[in-house]
């Protein structure tokens, strides 16, 4: 009987902080056994690569690469990001009613978003890690690098009724899980590989293979990244040492180096640190930081300074007011960068990796089956929801108001 897949990932052992994921995938079945090898033939064409065992037969996975969840996922990350900007107008308005209907959509934006991550997390940390291939996990990356932007956008947009909902008892941990989680796994690969060899991030127009057909977990387990199948593996370029006395006419490696026209092929690999998705994790969590810094500094020194000096609501408006521009600005200037660039990144990785060749089948281009119906159908009855409690509130406020005025006759 075979165990049940382990939540556990990291260790520390005699090699220090790693992710070991081979004997755990060996123990789940052989479907579950990580391939790192790839085949090419004598005029340096790709015949398979990983556990595909020829083009045409790359497995998709619509429920991370879809088009439906994909969309929705930008579509949300933008809509945040605008009617985040919006608000500031309402605040100025005093527009009560619509900064209520935006506020409440901004925060179903943020917990839909959470959820999936928290989901796509939790997965990967049970059997994806055996089968996620690296273009897979860089569309998982990128969607919740967009779920980082939209919660720590809507911490900072919502700040004056966060707390006063009783959701912030599971929003908080949760959005604090997510940036943990996503923290551990990128200062894995930054810190403890950081010029250690990784897939392409972006393959070129024209070309139709690359390394990010292999599973990612070659590129996380140490002995995966080390092993003798693993093309990018750092043994390729260690020479054995020769026999005593022995003349060598060539080097002769730990492992034979691919050749240029291979790399040609599959992509030449970059360095752990020169993948920009650490940098945005840095700078969504300084993002958070900064808000809940600014929103501690508001509550506790500018509003308590302008009751103990009894100001006048505008003047008060005027305490501090360059910091908070600039706090304001740092934070929804990194937002819109991570959205802009996270986008853009999932849809050119789509794009290559519809037009390459590879995959089995177009499921991940499929509107109408279930898995990629439902995220567009969750947000639609949201906005739904929020429509119909926005038009019952201005009902009874044209009552109240009706009221009132016949009283006055």
């Amino acid at each position: 009987m075979k165990g049940l897949p382990s939540l556990s990932l990291f260790f520390w052992n005699q090699r220090g902080f790693s992710f070991e994921v081979e004997g755990a995938c060996k123990s789940l079945g052989k479907e579950y056994i990580v391939r790192c090898g790839v085949d090419f033939n004598g005029t340096g064409y790709l015949k398979s690569i990983g556990p595909t065992p020829r083009r045409g037969k790359f497995q998709p996975d619509p429920d991370v690469a879809g088009v439906g969840i994909i969309s929705s996922m930008i579509a949300q990350a933008i809509a945040v990001c605008l009617l985040a900007l919006w608000t500031l107008y309402l605040k100025k308005r005093n527009s009560k009613i619509w900064l209520e209907f935006f506020t409440g959509f901004l925060f179903s934006v943020s917990d839909m978003s959470s959820i999936l991550s928290l989901a796509y997390i939790i997965n990967f940390m049970l059997t994806g890690k055996c089968k996620m291939s690296t273009y897979h996990y860089y569309i998982v990356l990128d969607t919740v690098l967009l779920a980082c932007s939209t919660i720590a956008l809507t911490f900072h947009s919502c700040r004056h009724v966060f707390f006063s909902t009783r959701g912030w008892i599971l929003r908080v941990p949760v959005a604090l899980l997510i940036f943990c989680l996503l923290g551990i796994f990128l200062s894995y690969q930054f810190f403890v590989h950081t010029k250690n060899n990784f897939p392409e991030w972006v393959p070129p127009v024209g070309r139709n293979d690359s390394g990010l057909l292999l599973p990612v977990s070659c590129f996380f387990d140490i002995d995966l990244m080390n092993g003798k199948e693993n093309p990018f593996s750092p043994h390729r370029q260690i020479k054995k040492p020769g026999k005593p006395g022995e003349k060598k006419s060539k080097p002769v490696y730990v492992h034979e180096p691919l050749t240029e026209t291979q790399l040609d092929r599959l992509g030449h690999p970059i360095q752990n640190y020169k993948i920009p998705h650490f940098y945005l994790y840095g700078l969504l969590t300084l993002s958070l930081i900064l808000a809940i810094i600014f929103n501690i500094w508001q509550h506790f020194v500018v509003d308590r300074r302008a009751r103990a000096s009894k100001t006048t609501p505008k003047e008060r408006r005027g305490l501090g007011r360059y910091a908070r521009w600039a706090f304001r600005s740092l934070v929804y200037g990194i937002s819109i960068l991570c959205t802009i660039f996270c986008t853009v990144h999932m849809l050119k990785l789509r794009s290559w990796a519809e037009h390459s060749g590879w995959l089995i089948d177009e499921s991940e281009s499929r509107w109408y089956s279930l898995g990629q119906l439902l995220p567009p159908m969750a947000l639609g009855i949201s906005l739904f929801m929020l429509l119909d409690s926005w038009g019952e509130k201005r009902r009874r406020v044209k009552g109240a108001g009706l009221n009132l005025s016949q009283k006055g006759e």
